[in-house]
Formats: structure tokens, C-alpha cells, sequence
């Protein structure tokens, strides 16, 4: 259950056993010898031999240590141990136990990979319940060691070192497996900024099929680690692919069975393992690849999402539409007004357009119109949002009717 410091502990007490029982078999052969008396050789006498053998029983750990600490430290105590030693065993067995309850019983916002924006109930429940999981190692180390054992060498560990390793699958990793996916980060990170560097130095952009190859190997020795479901969560959590769905997604609601199903509709075709296996100079990037590609994640969103939310979706990466956003959301109105006002900002931006391009236009003309047009704006968009709103919001963004009478 401890590692190599149950080992070197172990190694010691065994020592000491053996000593203990030397001196007590030296000190029977020392003590005084009983009176000898001469059989009488004239009668016949049966000697009886009684070999005793005295056998070293081997020491076993699992004899000291126990679930419960205050009969561990008894135990610790009754073998010698010192109590600087028994203070290192408790402690450190103590934050190895709440390592693995902060990775188990803490839900963090990584682990809702699903979600574009963490949810701002779960990162402060996990802020919460993180503080009362250290008060309540504190308080169960000051039960168990007195009011004096807490240092500066004995600080509460970090709970995530690189990736945080929790939840309810990677959570109950073995700590020796979540080390060896830590290494693995550590080495693809220093190998990744290796040839960066080189790249730099060098005076050449860094090759994005050499990077593709690189973050290609690191995966593949994570199948030699992690067992297949833990390999996706994994990936759900860290990939590219994963970071980029969650930005594309931002502004539509998707289910983690949804996210998921994406993730491995949308695996396959990603550059990295496209470009891993192309030469450097291969045309990897030509337009007839990147058109399929891009269909075919449109055809996965779209049979995934629905129709509904597909055009959603698409919306809210409309610049317009997230200019109309903008102004729903500063004027406190209801979120079924950005399409109309997204649509009277298109076409005034349309009519803009059509008074600058057009050149039968004498400079005073096109800056009657462009001022009739910005007017027209301003009285659909007083409408639709009503005084106090549109007032607000134009208080707030005078920039937006500044723009829009600008010269061609």
C-alpha cells in the first residue's frame, strides 16, 4: 500500500527482529549450567535425543500496517519505529488517500468535456468541496499525529499535476498508470518544444506534418498505458480535435452522448493522422482535400445535431448574428430577438453596400443615403427593441452608427 517506503521499513524491522532473537539465544547459552550428574554405567540406560530447532519467523508487513490509523501508529510504535518516521508514513499515506477521494468524489470541469463554457455551478462546487476535502485532512492528520505535525515539509500535494487525472474513469487509475500518462505529457511536451525551438533558430516555420507525426507517436504509446475506455475519455478531455469541437460548438447545447458521437464520427479525419504518414512536402493541404474534409464534418454535425440546431449552430458564427447577440444581450431582451435583429443589420450592411458601389452617385447623394439609410436603422431597431432598450444599447456603442456612415 506505501511503495518503497514500506519496503526500506520492512528491510529494517527484519534486521532488528533478527538481532533481538540473536541476543536472547546468546544469553541462554550464557546463563549458569545446571548440576552434572554420571549415569551409573552398570545399568543399561536409553538415551533419548531431542533436536530443537529454533527458525527465524520472516517478517511480514501486513502484521504492522492496518485501514485503521490509530492502530497503524500503534503498531509502528511497538515496532520502534521513530516518531519522525511514523509522522513521514502517516502523512504521507494520509495524502495519497485523499488524492485518490479529490479524484474520485470531486466533480472538476474537465470532466464535463462536453460543455464549450465550464459550468459555473460545477467549478465552484469543485472549489468548495477541494477546500472541505483539505479541513478534513487536516483535522484527521492533528487527531492522529497532535496539533505539531503540520510544516512547510509536509504541505498537501497539488491534485492535478499536468492532466487532471479524475473522474470516475480516470479517477480510479492505479497512481503508478497515472504517472506514466504524466511522463508521457511531460516527454511529448519537451519534444514538441525541441523542435519548435530548432524550427526558430533555424529561420523555417515549423512543419506541420512533423508536428502531426510527434503528436501521432504520443498517442500510440498511450494505448500502451491506458486501457481503451480511458484512452477516449482521455482524449475527449485533451485532443485537438476535442478543444476544437468545443470552440465550434460554443453557443449550442450539446449532451455528452452527442459530443461523444461526434468525436468518433469526426476521429478519422483528422489532420494528424493524415499528415503523419504524408512526405513534408507532400501537397497535403490542397483545396479538393480540405472541401471533402469540411463536408464531411458538416454532414456529421448536421445528421448529429438536427436541422434545427445545425442552422443554429451556423447562425452563431454568423458575424452579423453575434453582433445582433451583442446588442439583444446589452439591451436585457429575450434571446428569440437576435434573428430579427440580426436581420435588419444584414440588410442595412446590404443597402451600405449598394449606396458606396454605386458610382452614378455624386458625393453629396451618397451621404444623403448612407444617413437615410443609418436612419432607417436606428428607427427599426427602436421598434423592435423599445426606447429604453435601444437608449441603453446605444450609449454603450456608439461605434455601431459611426461605422456605418463611414466613406467606402
Amino acid at each position: 500500500m506505501r511503495g518503497r517506503v514500506w519496503l526500506s521499513l520492512s528491510v529494517a524491522v527484519n534486521l532488528l527482529l533478527a538481532v533481538l532473537l540473536w541476543q536472547r539465544l546468546s544469553s541462554e547459552t550464557d546463563s549458569p549450567a545446571f548440576p552434572v550428574t554420571h549415569p551409573d554405567t552398570s545399568q543399561t540406560q536409553t538415551v533419548v535425543r531431542t533436536n530443537t530447532i529454533v527458525r527465524q519467523q520472516n517478517f511480514v508487513w501486513a502484521d504492522i500496517e492496518s485501514d485503521d490509523y490509530p492502530e497503524y501508529i500503534g503498531n509502528l510504535r511497538w515496532i520502534g519505529c521513530p516518531e519522525t518516521t511514523i509522522r513521514d508514513i502517516i502523512v504521507a499515506d494520509v495524502n495519497q488517500l485523499f488524492l485518490r477521494r479529490h479524484a474520485t468524489e470531486i466533480v472538476s470541469p474537465q470532466q464535463q468535456w462536453w460543455r464549450s463554457e465550464p459550468d459555473p455551478e460545477v467549478v465552484q462546487a469543485a472549489v468548495t468541496n477541494g477546500l472541505a476535502l483539505a479541513r478534513e485532512r487536516r483535522q484527521l492528520l492533528t487527531q492522529l499525529l497532535g496539533p505539531d505535525w503540520e510544516s512547510a515539509e509536509y504541505p498537501f500535494p497539488s491534485a492535478y499535476d499536468l492532466s487532471p487525472l479524475d473522474g470516475p474513469i480516470l479517477g480510479k487509475l492505479a497512481p503508478q498508470t497515472k504517472a506514466a500518462v504524466h511522463e508521457l505529457e511531460r516527454s511529448t511536451q519537451e519534444r514538441l518544444r525541441a523542435y519548435l525551438d530548432e524550427s526558430e533558430q533555424g529561420g523555417q516555420p515549423p512543419d506541420p506534418a512533423v508536428l502531426a507525426r510527434l503528436r501521432e507517436e504520443s498517442r500510440a504509446a498511450l494505448t500502451q498505458i491506458l486501457a481503451p475506455d480511458a484512452i477516449e475519455e482521455y482524449l475527449l478531455r485533451t485532443s485537438p480535435l476535442a478543444s476544437e469541437l468545443r470552440g465550434s460548438l460554443r453557443g449550442v447545447e450539446v449532451t455528452p452522448e452527442e459530443f461523444r458521437a461526434l468525436f468518433r464520427a469526426l476521429d478519422p479525419l483528422r489532420d494528424d493522422r493524415r499528415l503523419a504518414h504524408e512526405p513534408a512536402n507532400a501537397n497535403a493541404n490542397s483545396a479538393e482535400q480540405i472541401a471533402q474534409v469540411g463536408k464531411l464534418r458538416q454532414d456529421a454535425l448536421q445528421e448529429i445535431l438536427g436541422e434545427q440546431r445545425y442552422d443554429s449552430l451556423q447562425l452563431s458564427h454568423d458575424p452579423l448574428y453575434q453582433q445582433a447577440s451583442q446588442i439583444v444581450t446589452s439591451a436585457g431582451l429575450p434571446e428569440d430577438q437576435i434573428v430579427s435583429v440580426a436581420a435588419i443589420i444584414r440588410l442595412t450592411q446590404e443597402e451600405l453596400a449598394r449606396v458606396r458601389n454605386d458610382l452614378t452617385l455624386t458625393s453629396e447623394e451618397r451621404l444623403a443615403q448612407l444617413q437615410a439609410t443609418h436612419t432607417a436603422q436606428r428607427a427599426s431597431l427602436r421598434t423592435l427593441l423599445g426606447e429604453q432598450a435601444f437608449q441603453r444599447y446605444l450609449d454603450t456603442h456608439p461605434q455601431l452608427w459611426e461605422d456605418s456612415l463611414s466613406p467606402p
